[in-house]
């Protein structure tokens, strides 16, 4: 058989099977492909069990049997598929240019073999200076402990060969995120399938892996309980975020690090810092007397992670039927428009976690008269902090709420003599949630009063119910109007403010929904 020059030969496993009783043994005939290496494995050497082979002088091991090309051997045991194990061993090798063949996996073609637990292995081999590379994008990978089992009993284990002898293994199961693995010199991948399993019909292609020629180094360490999430939220080509030593994972889009470990990444990108930015995610859980923790603003300790956009997330759940609470009032916030920035730099949002999906309550700056927001059930609280600025060390308090019947409820502590700011309605400027309520909270100084406008109005197209502005003053309605309608002067002191959307036609596709400005003098 002959190869063009570039082509690469792709390796298909030809192996013939069978199995048949000859005087208290099974007689096994295998037969392998040129080049390819057949092991059959008494792994844990129980007694009594020998693999054998030759015709008249009989030549027994009760360990082991490697052979390269087709034979007949006997499996001197009562049931030899609890005892042995057989592993088809090929190999691939790499030049400077091409590889040798691809990974194809192909099963016996004997129904008899599926009774035996079998690996298949691809020992691989770079030239230097260049690696291998394992291309899993069509399925996707995802790391596992050696303890766990993957769903479709499929375990795949990539291997780094050393010249000191070391070997760096690791395993994993289908469908993750991980999308190609460079191997360093030499390795191997596998997959393990048990007894009475069908092997996966998949091909990883094999190509040759160019030298990193950008690596940029990042070291992150997570506190117990977070998460790191490295983003190339833009999926920009040729820039790629890498882990691992000897094996290195690489992945186009992201790469997500769980709690109390300490990540060292390789982003191979000219400009890294325009490209990936780094999330830290922490979780908070209330029961109905108290939370785990409080918003506590602290950077990451590693200088070069400054030179990244960071957004530091804080997931929050609430015991039903109450809310939680966050407590603003040492800084304030004010809402702005999703497209503006802060003076300061820092953007702050709000999100409602729903069944039917999550609802940005707002984005924010510091210095304003938001002093609390009430959630219900679930969401989260994060801050956008630019490449370059130092995040502000702030601490936001977090306690179980009251319980509520909207989504959110912003509470606002207005200063005393003449003053005026904006509010905009969920998911602005899409429409607001459809049929669900949102209530704002006014506190308001003695002798003051408020004078409520609802400006840049469009308004939904209703099926059910109609959209109403409801204001509660003690605990008791006291008036329900239309959003057309001429708002009443608050006069009296604090007050509730609750907007309810109606349930809106879906189609057509281009109709308004509701969004507004709210603003208070």
């Amino acid at each position: 058989m002959s190869v063009s020059t570039g082509a690469a030969l792709l390796w298909i496993l030809l192996l013939t099977f069978t199995v048949s009783t000859v005087s208290g043994a099974q007689k096994l005939t295998l037969t392998a492909e040129s080049g390819a290496t057949i092991n059959i494995r008494n792994n844990n050497k129980v007694k009594g069990c020998q693999v054998c082979t030759g015709l008249l002088i009989k030549k027994c091991n009760a360990e082991s049997l490697n052979y390269l090309k087709g034979s007949t051997v006997e499996l001197r045991c009562s049931r030899p598929q609890d005892v042995f194990s057989i592993e088809i061993v090929r190999r691939i090798t790499c030049t400077t240019k091409s590889c040798s063949g691809h990974i194809i996996q192909t099963d016996f073609s004997s129904i008899d073999a599926l009774r035996f637990n079998r690996t298949f292995t691809w020992n691989l081999v770079a030239a230097a200076p260049k690696a291998f590379q394992i291309d899993f994008t069509k399925t996707g990978l995802k790391q596992i402990n050696p303890s766990e089992k993957c769903p479709d009993r499929h375990t795949y284990t990539l291997q780094a060969f050393q010249s000191t002898g070391n070997v760096a293994v690791e395993q994993y199961c289908r469908s993750g995120t991980i999308s190609t693995a460079l191997i360093l010199k030499s390795g191997s991948f596998s997959v393990d399938v048990p007894a009475e399993q069908k092997l996966q019909n998949d091909k990883f292609d094999v190509t040759v892996g160019e030298k990193i020629k950008w690596p940029q180094k990042l070291t992150l360490t997570a506190e117990p309980g977070a998460t790191i999430n490295i983003r190339n939220s833009n999926k920009v080509k040729d820039c790629q975020v890498c882990t691992g030593s000897l094996i290195k994972k690489c992945n186009a889009e992201s790469l997500n690090s769980f709690s109390g470990s300490t990540v060292s990444v390789e982003l191979e990108c000219s400009r890294p810092q325009d490209v990936f930015s780094i999330e830290i995610v922490r979780r908070i859980n209330c029961t109905t007397e108290s939370c785990s923790g409080h918003i506590i603003q602290t950077d990451s300790n590693s200088i070069d992670a400054l030179r990244f956009n960071r957004t530091f997330t804080w997931n929050l759940t609430a015991a039903a039927p109450k809310a939680f609470q966050i407590n603003f009032t040492k800084t304030g916030l004010k809402q702005i428009n999703p497209s503006e920035k802060c003076p300061d730099r820092h953007t702050y949002t709000l999100q409602a976690f729903q069944s039917t999906g999550n609802v940005a309550v707002g984005k924010y700056c510091r210095s304003g008269t938001i002093s609390t927001a009430l959630i219900l059930k679930s969401g989260s609280f994060s801050v956008d902090v630019p490449a370059e600025q130092k995040l502000q060390n702030d601490k936001f308090d977090v306690t179980v709420g009251e319980k509520i019947k909207s989504l959110a409820r912003i509470s606002l502590t207005l200063p005393k003599g003449t003053s005026s700011s904006e509010l905009l309605s969920p998911d602005y400027p899409e429409s607001f949630p459809d049929d669900d309520t949102m209530g704002w909270y006014f506190r308001v100084p003695e002798k003051h009063r408020v004078d409520v406008q609802f400006l840049n109005l469009t308004q939904p197209d209703c099926v059910k119910k109609e959209v109403a502005v409801e204001y509660h003053q003690k605990d008791r309605v006291t008036s329900v109007l239309g959003l057309n309608d001429t708002q009443p002067l608050q006069k009296q002191g604090d007050f509730l403010l609750t907007l309810r959307n109606c349930e809106m036609e879906r189609a057509p596709a281009d109709s308004p929904g509701l969004t507004f400005t709210l603003k208070h003098f």
